[in-house]
C-alpha cells in the first residue's frame, strides 16, 4: 500500500520542522514589561492648542536667523583646508609646517575645535618672544637657533595670511612678527 497525498505532505512537513533551527525566545531581561509599557501610554500628556498668528507674512523679515552666524570655520577646518590646497609640497615640509602651527595653538591655549577669529596677536606675540628665550619644553636650558625661530614663525604666518586671503581673518596678527634683527648673522656665529 502506497501512502496517501495527505501523508506525504504531514510527512515533508515534519522534515522540514525538524530540520528547521528552532527559534529562541526574546530573552526575558531584553524585553519590556507590558506593565511598564502600559503606564508610559497611560500617563503621556497632550499638548495643548496654541493659537498660531494668521495672515501675510512680511515682505522682510526683521530678523535673519543667518545674520549673526558668521560662516567663518574652526581653526582645524581652515587648517585642512590649507594643507589640501597646498598638497603639492614634501612630506617633510607638510610635517614641519603641522607641527609649527600646533606648537603654536598649544602655546596660546586654543583648539582645533575654536573658531578661527580667536586667534590675536597677542598670543602671536607671546608664543614669539617664548621661541626666542628658547622656553619651548623640548628646547629648556639650550638656545634657540635664530633661523630655525624664524623659519617656524614664517610658517604659521604663511597660514594666517592665507586665512586673511580666504577671508576667515580681518587682519594677518602674524604680519611683521617673524622679521628677526641679526638673524642671519647671529646664526652663522653658532
Amino acid at each position: 500500500m502506497s501512502p496517501s497525498l495527505h501523508q506525504l505532505t504531514q510527512a515533508v512537513i515534519e522534515r522540514i520542522m525538524a530540520q528547521a533551527p528552532q527559534r529562541r525566545p526574546y530573552p526575558q531581561h531584553r524585553r519590556a514589561p507590558r506593565a511598564y509599557i502600559k503606564s508610559l501610554k497611560d500617563t503621556s500628556r497632550t499638548v495643548p492648542a496654541v493659537a498660531l498668528p494668521t495672515g501675510p507674512m512680511p515682505d522682510e523679515p526683521w530678523y535673519d536667523p543667518h545674520e549673526d552666524e558668521a560662516e567663518v570655520p574652526l581653526i582645524g577646518e581652515a587648517f585642512l583646508a590649507y594643507e589640501k590646497e597646498h598638497s603639492h609640497r614634501t612630506r617633510m615640509s607638510k610635517y614641519q609646517i603641522e607641527r609649527a602651527v600646533s606648537a603654536f595653538l598649544d602655546h596660546a591655549n586654543l583648539h582645533d575645535n575654536e573658531p578661527i577669529w580667536t586667534i590675536t596677536r597677542e598670543a602671536c606675540k607671546n608664543w614669539r618672544t617664548s621661541l626666542m628665550n628658547g622656553d619651548s619644553p623640548t628646547r629648556r636650558g639650550r638656545k634657540p637657533n635664530p633661523v630655525t625661530v624664524e623659519k617656524r614663525l614664517k610658517m604659521v604666518e604663511h597660514f594666517m595670511k592665507w586665512c586673511v586671503e580666504r577671508e576667515y581673518l580681518s587682519s594677518n596678527p602674524m604680519q611683521g612678527l617673524f622679521r628677526m634683527k641679526n638673524s642671519r648673522r647671529s646664526s652663522r656665529s653658532f
